[in-house]
Parts: structure tokens; sequence; C-alpha cells
């Protein structure tokens, strides 16, 4: 992270008197948060000017702990966690396979069918405190979707997409130091958004086919962030401040895959290699200040765009029953070609008359991991058709994620 100050003489000559100070009285763990609050409280108004004349000589020397605890790193992990969602959600759905020579794994239906489908996530993540840029948090994703898809022939089906997904997010709390003690959490992000897609799939041949969907959301996103603000004498007694965001987002996402499938008996196992597009923007937004303490923020807008190249091998088994055919299928993908841009949020406080301005910045994503899925798919009588998958993220820097989904499909 980095903060940037306009060049006056008389904020450069205060801010530098300020990091004197704080080098005589205090160590800094977040010196990009500290170089902000100095040079707010050279023009200070309102509420903010009540908290920097709490500090010595007015200079706004803070504690490490409250340096930690006022970063504004809420805004990024919800980006992050945004992208994970919308790329484990293009991957997962039924396995459908077309292959003459496997009739037991064909799924056969009319020219027009509807299918509904649900699903749920769960993801963590781990962060050190002054050591890595995020936060630590867990979260909570589900979502539903409603396809509508027609087949122009056996070979090529092509249909629409319409979803509802919601996140919540909370983030784990700061750690308790000397006369310093935080709430449970940092805060949390809420997300909520309605989207619609295409997608495409064509067999080539009996044995390769190719996949391509395309898609946008929006919705809204609401930020809280609960932070302390505390001097660096630490005799103070310490402001706990709440402050709440709303702003809207727009995602977009893209992916093609080419694929190949091979009969062995029952068996049919598959490759596929994916390239996967995801484009994630929230709008500028002000904090409302609900505990009336002066840190309320205004966020710049953002965007992230990620890709990533996925390979994919598959492996699924036709088992005739009394009541349809019951395909297991498992699919392991292994992504070592992410390449995701970082995110970077400029902020200022809202009651700082010079607007300094600090820079937050994700940290560096993983570029390779693996993605592994396990599912039965329903073939029934009459067009019918259900699924139940189950997904986890392995090799994963410090993430632990896991999802599951289930749908039904039929004819018209």
């Amino acid at each position: 992270m980095h903060a940037t100050f306009p060049t006056r003489t008389p904020s450069a000559r205060l801010l530098l008197t300020g990091l004197l100070l704080a080098s005589q009285s205090a160590t800094a763990t977040n010196d990009a948060l500290q170089g902000l609050f100095f040079a707010a409280c050279n023009n200070p108004t309102g509420a903010l000017a009540e908290r920097c004349a709490q500090t010595t000589d007015g200079l706004g020397n803070l504690s490490g702990d409250s340096e930690t605890s006022l970063n504004p790193s809420q805004v990024l992990s919800g980006h992050q966690q945004g992208t994970r969602e919308l790329l484990s959600r293009n991957q997962q759905g039924p396995s459908e396979e077309h292959n003459e020579e496997a009739p037991a794994t064909t799924i056969e239906i009319g020219d027009w069918a509807l299918g509904v489908s649900a699903g749920r996530s769960w993801e963590s993540f781990d962060r050190e405190q002054d050591v890595d840029n995020e936060r630590s948090y867990d979260a909570d994703g589900s979502w539903a979707a409603l396809t509508l898809d027609y087949s122009f022939s056996a070979d090529t089906q092509m249909g629409f997409m319409l979803s509802a997904e919601r996140d919540d997010l909370t983030y784990g709390g700061n750690n308790v130091g000397r006369n310093f003690t935080p709430p449970n959490s940092a805060g949390r992000v809420e997300s909520d958004a309605i989207g619609g897609g295409l997608f495409l799939t064509s067999w080539l041949t009996d044995h390769v086919y190719v996949d391509a969907k395309v898609g946008m959301s929006q919705g809204d996103r609401k930020y809280r962030r609960n932070s302390v603000f505390q001097e660096s004498n630490r005799v103070v007694a310490q402001t706990n401040s709440v402050t709440e965001g709303e702003t809207d987002i727009e995602s977009t996402w893209a992916s093609i895959a080419v694929g190949a499938d091979w009969q062995r008996g029952a068996w049919t196992l598959g490759a596929s290699a994916e390239l996967s597009y995801v484009s994630t923007e929230i709008d500028a937004f002000d904090e409302k200040d609900l505990s009336n303490t002066g840190l309320a923020m205004h966020f710049d807008a953002a965007k992230q765009s990620s890709d990533e190249l996925r390979i994919n091998l598959s492996a699924q088994r036709a088992i005739s029953t009394d009541f349809g055919v019951v395909v297991p299928f498992a699919r392991v993908g292994f992504i070592g070609g992410f390449n995701g841009d970082e995110v970077k949020i400029s902020s200022r406080y809202l009651l700082d008359g010079s607007n300094n301005e600090l820079e937050v910045v994700t940290d560096e994503a993983d570029e390779s991991y693996y993605v592994g899925n396990l599912g039965v798919t329903l073939v029934m009588p009459n067009g019918w058709m259900g699924f139940i998958e189950g997904e986890y993220w392995g090799g994963y820097e410090d993430l632990d994620r896991g999802s599951i989904s289930i749908g039904i499909r039929a004819e018209l």
C-alpha cells in the first residue's frame, strides 16, 4: 500500500514533524494509514477535528493497533471473493455427454428444455495483520438460476440463463493490544445481484465438442467497517467507529472450452482446456458515519479483471436402473495460468479539508491451484434429468473453499 499527498509546504512541514514525533513515541504498524492521518489532521473539520485534538499536539499520532484497525482494506476482499464465485459457478452443472457409441450416457431431450438449479458456497481466507494487505474473513454465498435451452440438432444446443445471487462476508477482528480492545469483527460485506447469460454447446464430431458461455450481472454491495481510534499514548479512552457504505456493482464473464471424450465400456473419460474471463467493477461511494466519529471515508471506483487457463480431466460411469440411468462423475481442473489484475482503491476522509488520499491494494493472487468436483447425474424417462455436485478448491494458499449445487432439467 502507499499513500499520496498534495505537495503544499505547510502540510509537508507539519507531516514531517508528526513523523518525527511518531518515531519517538510509537512504532507504526501501518505507515501508509498513519501518514494519511497525519496529513488529514493538518486541515480537519467537524468530528474529525475532535479526533485529531485527542492526539498529542493535535498532529494525529495513532497507536500501532489503531493504524491497523483504521486501515480501510475491507473494500478489497469483496472483489476477490466475487471473482472466485463467478469462476466456480461457470464450471458447475450437469454432465452432458453425447456419444453415439455410448447411448447409456446420452441425454435425450426435446427441442426445448427448462432447468432450475441452486447452490451454496463457503470460503475462509487467512491473513496476517500488518503483513498481508487484505483481511481474514469467512464468507457464504448462495445462488439460484433458471435456464431455457433449445436444441438446433442432436449436436448443437443454445440456451439462456437468468440468475440471482447473494454473498455475505464477515471479517475477523483485529488483535487485542495494550489498552486496546477491538470488536470481534472488523466489519462485513453484503452483495446482491441478478444476471443473465447465453451458452452454446456444439459437438464437432462424435468425440470433440466446444462449449462457450457469456454473461453479466448487476447489483449492489454494502460495506460495514468496525474500527477503533486510539491516540499513540493509549491513555485517552479508545473511540469505536462504525461506518457503512453502499455502491453498485457490475460483473461480466465469458469462457470457451474445447474438449474430447473417449468411451471405455460403461466408462466415459474426458479432457478439456478452458479459458475464462471475469471482470468486476464497483462505483465510487461515500460512507455514512453511524457513530459520528468523523472517520467516514470516500472510496473511488475500482475494477478488477481476471483470466485463467484451466485443464480439466473427467470420468463418469453409466449405471442402468429400473428408474433411469445413474451417472456418477468426477472432474479435476488444474489452473496454471491465472492472471488477475491488482485491485487498487483510493480513499480519503470525508472531513479532511485537503482531500489527502490513501490507496489500498490487494495481495497477489495464487497463479496455480486445483479444483475438484464430484457429483451424480440422474437421467430419467420422459426427458427429466437431475444432478447434485460438490466442489473443493485445493492448493490455494491460505484459502479454504467448497460449494454444493443441485438442479433439475426437463423437456417442454
